[in-house]
């Protein structure tokens, strides 16, 4: 072709230069064109056939690579990173997230033909897990190109663990707190316990409920902490760029400091706000939601988000949720407030066979939360506030003396 093009060329040289322009410029453009639409034709085919035979991980990677090469760049791809943009990341895994959340139980009962095995969560939290944890692998490795422990996992870490500790053991205790004021009051009536059938009828009764209480505190905090408020965090990070005063001269106003300073943290509140908007819509029915309630959650939320944006480590905001839910439903038999697109198969009342006591739940609802649990009652939220002083006065002493520290407001895109 190009030999064609060069014969064209010398012909065309004696010839006049307006039947140049006129007739053959215009053959060599469409000569240009064909040639181009021919070879993307057979880039998409020999692309297609290449990816039917590749493994799962290296056809999201081969789907990628089809999809620049079709220049979807700009409102989809980030050309600097080399990844889609963040709103497009947030989007497919939340529909993946969802997929799996409600799919799930359809899948159990589908398979095993009968809805009986629905009543056991054990089985369904693990393999929700289990699920959960191979997309997110596959979305840091090919989708968002991180490193998995981005997502603030680091179990081979022994201080990870014993961060995990602490905030284990101070939710169990403000939990167990709360228990003993209302059994003290009369709020609280022990109608029954496991104990009343021996240990060994404990240990086999409670094992399956702990390991589901477990499965659901990885799985929730990983997705609503570890990958949405990275990403939601990178999303927003253009919202700091909008805003940048110049705050080197030296009787700058405290008042222009002080919004330069709220304005850096734009971002990472935005994506709090993001996050936690859509852990309500997920988590509780609109039915039974209040303004305790509400409120409670959003401070729940603020706790759980906080030492992540502080640590980018997962270990405190698991421990926080599995010492609250495991004291709460596994062994004091109160009730933990669950719904919305996740079904009511989490939490929820909790029968004999979940909870280590049975206990018969009165006095004021404001107070104790009533059907909600203390998630829903006054006695709840100072609890929480508690432990999210408790949170930022630990994490404020650490701070001072780590010299590594992450800085909070920002969140750089680390690649692989």
């Amino acid at each position: 072709m190009i030999r064609g093009y060069g014969n064209v060329m010398a012909t065309d040289c004696t010839c006049p230069e307006a039947f140049f322009e006129e007739q053959e410029l215009p053959r060599l453009h469409r000569l240009h064109q064909d040639a181009e639409a021919v070879a993307r034709r057979q880039l998409s085919q020999s692309t297609t056939a290449t990816i039917a035979r590749l493994p799962v991980g290296a056809t999201i990677e081969a789907l990628v690579t089809l999809w620049r090469n079709f220049q979807m760049q700009g409102l989809f791809w980030n050309p600097d990173e080399e990844r889609l943009r963040a709103l497009w990341r947030i989007l497919v895994m939340v529909g993946l997230y969802l997929l799996v959340v409600r799919g799930t139980r359809w899948l159990f009962a589908t398979v095993t033909g009968s809805e009986a095995i629905l009543t056991n969560t054990t089985p369904i939290e693990l393999f929700r897990l289990i699920v959960i944890l191979i997309l997110l692998s596959l979305m840091a490795r090919y989708v968002d190109k991180r490193h998995f422990s981005d997502y603030g996992l680091h179990l081979k870490s022994g201080r990870w663990w014993a961060n995990l500790g602490f905030g284990f053991l101070l939710t169990a205790v403000l939990i167990s707190i709360l228990f003993g004021i209302q059994t003290y009051l009369g709020w609280i009536t022990i109608s029954r316990s496991l104990f009343d059938q021996g240990l060994g009828s404990v240990a086999g009764m409670m094992l399956f409920p702990l390991l589901s209480t477990i499965a659901v505190a990885f799985y929730i905090e990983l997705f609503f902490r570890g990958y949405l408020i990275i990403n939601l965090g990178e999303g927003f990070n253009f919202l700091g760029r909008l805003y940048q005063p110049e705050l080197r001269v030296e009787n700058s106003s405290k008042i222009r400091q002080l919004i330069n300073s709220i304005w850096q943290r734009t971002p990472v509140l935005s994506a709090w706000l993001m996050a936690t908007l859509f852990f309500l819509v997920v988590r509780v029915d609109s039915d039974v939601a209040t303004n305790v309630l509400l409120l409670n959650l959003l401070r729940a939320s603020f706790l759980l988000t906080l030492p992540f944006v502080l640590t980018r480590s997962l270990a405190i905001p698991i421990g926080l949720n599995l010492g609250w839910n495991m004291a709460a439903q596994n062994v004091y038999g109160l009730k933990v407030v669950a719904g919305g697109l996740l079904g009511n198969e989490v939490g929820g009342a909790l029968s004999s066979a979940r909870a280590l006591l049975v206990i018969v739940q009165s006095g004021p609802e404001i107070l104790t939360g009533g059907t909600l649990g203390p998630e829903g009652g006054l006695l709840g939220m100072a609890a929480v506030v508690l432990a999210g002083m408790i949170v930022m006065l630990s994490l404020r002493l650490r701070q001072s003396s780590d010299e590594s520290a992450v800085d909070p407001w920002a969140f750089p895109y680390r690649p692989i």
